[in-house]
């Protein structure tokens, strides 16, 4: 286990240095800075004897402070403000501020932008957008909070060449829904390229930096900003569509659409596509000819015979997913893998599903869930052809689940079972209903039962279980 220690911040002579609170032999306070020997004050040894964030919080080395935010070290700078690591004292928690750096703050165009950011985040509420908290302003220093996504960039994965054709599958469905719903909010990012893909430890994407997003109906506050001039141009060069070279104030969604088409390319290949570029099966032989099929279609130079949505490539993407599963496991060719997420906090009812499903379905994979937050991470990660959703799991229940899942492309369509204490609840099925789901199945659970429900749902064939 590692020692605990403390990042100290020296108020007199600004330097940082650590300290090892085990070797500790006398009050903290008696341990002057190292540097200029003047004394620090610190918490005392009774604080340290807790290390929870709620504790360490009021003791964190920090740069300044905004309003509740302790404003800790710098994680990027860009041509748009500096993101920072901060620690929210309301709600004892890491979050990322992004501050419009004071040599901006006289322009009045780069203030627009930098709101315009804010409000085109507040918009939007996904897994796979990074969350906004709140926009504001302090002394004159602009900033915006959001959720901390601490992990890697797609163009880090992309520079490492580990990407496989099913990660890549992975994580651009996870774009596709991202995007796919920023574009039915009337948002459009204009600036998408790897650097802008976040992806944490668990694999969940976050799509970041909306500084260049066009706001198709912006809300009163946003009617007098005007940050393009027509025929300006905006964006990364490399990933920006032809219209938007031309004239980035007048492109619609099929700019991201075009975008995203350069990433995925760079993904499957390591290069981007300029000029008359080879297909990623020409490179590689091993890949699915129809990623050549998007790549092709995203990348034309003309709009409207472009893909018209995201969903049509996520459409692809999973079909292509799908197989390499099927490919990649020792299920004969002539019998389709079922994949099969239960989402169930019980253990012994959680043995006996599996039980179960493994005796229905010998061929199956089945992917367990302890809790609705987990549940969705792995629907929407490689979504399964059957979800069971025990009302009952904590931090989402079922049925918050089930609506959850319906709103996103990639499970709108998948059968989705509730599993209920009480097969009499009519309140409760009625809600479950309405929130999409499919049909139930009550406890104590019954083989014969869930067997005629999956049946019906996944046209079994009667002989291919054994008898209980």
């Amino acid at each position: 286990m590692n020692e605990p220690t403390l990042r100290v911040h020296c108020p007199h002579c600004h330097h940082f240095y650590i300290l090892h609170l085990a070797n500790l032999k006398q009050p903290i306070s008696r341990y002057p800075c190292p540097f200029c020997h003047q004394p620090i004050v610190l918490p005392s040894s009774k604080k340290r004897a807790s290390l929870s964030p709620e504790n360490l919080g009021k003791s964190f080395p920090y740069l300044f402070q905004l309003a509740q935010y302790k404003i800790l070290r710098l994680i990027a700078r860009g041509g748009m403000g500096e993101v920072y690591k901060a620690w929210d004292e309301e709600q004892k928690r890491f979050v990322a501020v992004k501050i419009l750096p004071s040599s901006l703050t006289k322009d009045l165009d780069f203030i627009s932008r930098f709101k315009r950011e804010a409000i085109a985040l507040a918009k939007l509420c996904h897994p796979n957008i990074v969350q906004f908290i709140e926009e504001n302003e302090e002394n004159t220093i602009y900033y915006f909070a959001m959720e901390l996504v601490e992990g890697t960039t797609l163009g880090m994965w992309i520079d490492a060449q580990k990407l496989t054709p099913s990660k890549v599958c992975s994580i651009f469905l996870q774009i596709c829904y991202g995007l796919a719903y920023a574009h039915s909010c009337g948002v459009i990012h204009r600036d998408i390229k790897p650097s802008n893909i976040l992806m944490d430890p668990k694999g969940i994407v976050k799509i970041s930096d909306f500084g260049l997003a066009r706001i198709l109906f912006p809300p009163p506050e946003a009617s007098s900003f005007s940050l393009t001039q027509t025929g300006a141009q905006l964006g990364t060069q490399g990933y920006i569509s032809p219209e938007q070279r031309k004239d980035a104030k007048n492109v619609d969604h099929r700019t991201d659409i075009y975008s995203l088409g350069v990433m995925l390319y760079e993904s499957l290949t390591g290069i981007l596509p300029e000029g008359r570029f080879p297909l990623p099966s020409e490179l590689n032989a091993s890949l699915d000819k129809r990623f050549d099929w998007i790549i092709e279609k995203t990348l034309h130079p003309q709009p409207k015979k472009r893909f018209q949505s995201v969903e049509e490539i996520a459409h692809i993407l999973g079909e292509i997913q799908q197989d390499i599963l099927c490919s990649s496991s020792s299920v004969p060719t002539h019998r389709k893998r079922v994949l099969i997420l239960v989402a169930e906090d019980d253990s012994s009812s959680c043995q006996l599903l599996q039980e179960f499903l493994q005796d229905l379905l010998p061929y199956g994979e089945i992917l367990i869930a302890p809790d609705g937050e987990k549940a969705i991470e792995l629907a929407l990660r490689t979504p399964p052809q059957l979800i069971l959703l025990d009302v009952y799991i904590p931090y989402a229940n079922g049925i918050e689940v089930c609506k959850i899942l319906r709103r996103h492309p990639s499970t709108t369509k998948i059968p989705i079972l509730i599993i209920t204490a009480s097969f009499d609840d009519l309140k409760l099925k009625q809600q479950a209903y309405l929130a999409g789901a499919d049909d139930f199945i009550s406890k104590p659970l019954n083989f014969y039962e869930l067997k005629n429900k999956l049946s019906e749902i996944l046209s079994l064939d009667a002989s291919s279980s054994t008898s209980k």
